[in-house]
């Protein structure tokens, strides 16, 4: 390689899927469309979650 060259890669479009389990009660909510918004506490878990990523909410007392 030429001297003050080099190569640059960008990578773009990639989605992570992070995994949050609920109480009955505000996943049926989520699930049914009434509640649109789950805040959490920013801890070392929810700083990985980033803009585009995809987030699953699963039932912690009745899994589906």
């Amino acid at each position: 390689m030429a001297a003050g060259v080099g190569v640059r890669v960008e990578i773009t479009n990639i989605k992570m899927l992070h995994t949050m389990r609920l109480h009955s009660s505000p996943f049926e909510k989520i699930r049914d469309g009434k509640k649109v918004i789950e805040a959490r506490l920013l801890d070392e878990k929810r700083k990985l979650v980033q803009i585009g990523d995809e987030i699953e909410f699963s039932n912690r007392e009745n899994p589906e």
